[in-house]
């Protein structure tokens, strides 16, 4: 466990992946209540959505892409990053095509653009309107792809794909009806970064896989999937905060106070401390069984 977290630390490469949980010898309830607790061991779970699920569901349930929350779809996902230190997911069910996980280093693309674009480094430290798609009661809010914090050590928040849909029709009070020609480029310049082949790592999820990575300093995307027929590819997935408050300097609006979702989702303490413990137990089951 130690290692693992000192991966998504900032000392660390900023992901790590584990492999080989049995889930397919547990219901999906068992598989629920090992991922909890194997979270808590890592930090303080956030709510994910307005019903605020701590434990979040990716599967796709067939909502609008355009509109909705794209973990709720098959489409291919942008690269991005959640609004905590820490996403996991744990896969319960692969695709039967595609749903490829890629990762890049926000550091590195920071690095490149310095070289490769200097005259647009500076536009990613001043605030991009930020399409919510519904979460936290507003329709946009604005939000710094890049940040240094106290430490000086260079933060990111980057979603293309949010900043760009801000602009739709949806967001019905838009700063402007279309996205300045420097933000758009500044966008494409970044993207075309993140999606360099000398620069990216590309892993399929099997059933099984746990992938832990840090927001800060990791690019997410994933490409678009098709289903099963009866069976739908699922990954339950956990926003954690290394700490007992988020750490977002100015975007603290976009984490929901996780004190109040664990008494909401949990009950109280000693229901916490259960799931822990249980969890525990499958811990020992597993290392020494499997």
């Amino acid at each position: 466990l130690d290692q693992w977290k000192e991966d998504v630390s900032p000392n660390g490469r900023g992901f790590t992946v584990v492999r080989g949980i049995p889930v397919d010898e547990w219901s999906e309830e068992d598989s629920k209540l090992f991922f909890w607790g194997f979270g808590r061991h890592f930090g303080v779970p956030g709510a994910q959505n307005n019903d605020g699920d701590l434990l979040g569901h990716v599967v796709d349930t067939g909502a609008d892409p355009k509109t909705s929350r794209q973990y709720k779809t098959n489409v291919h996902i942008l690269p991005h990053c959640d609004s905590a230190d820490v996403v996991g997911l744990l896969c319960l069910q692969s695709a039967r095509e595609g749903g490829t996980s890629r990762l890049v280093s926000s550091v590195t693309i920071h690095n490149e653009m310095l070289k490769r674009h200097p005259e647009s480094i500076e536009r990613l430290y001043r605030p991009f309107p930020l399409d919510t798609r519904g979460s936290g009661g507003v329709s946009w809010v604005p939000i710094e792809p890049l940040r240094l914090d106290s430490e000086g050590i260079l933060r990111t928040f980057y979603h293309t794909e949010y900043y760009r849909s801000v602009y739709g029709s949806h967001v019905p009070d838009a700063p402007d009806k279309k996205i300045p020609e420097e933000d758009l480029r500044v966008l494409e310049q970044y993207d075309a970064l993140a999606n360099d082949e000398e620069l990216y790592l590309d892993m399929d999820f099997l059933p099984g896989d746990v992938q832990l990575l840090s927001n800060h300093f990791i690019l997410h995307s994933r490409s678009g999937y098709t289903d099963e027929k009866n069976r739908k590819r699922y990954l339950l997935r956990l926003w954690l905060s290394m700490n007992e408050t988020a750490s977002f300097g100015s975007w603290d609006w976009y984490v929901p106070s996780i004190r109040s979702h664990d008494k909401k989702r949990a009950d109280d303490d000693d229901d916490d401390t259960m799931l822990t413990i249980g969890v525990s137990f499958l811990y020992f089951f597993f290392f020494f069984f499997f």
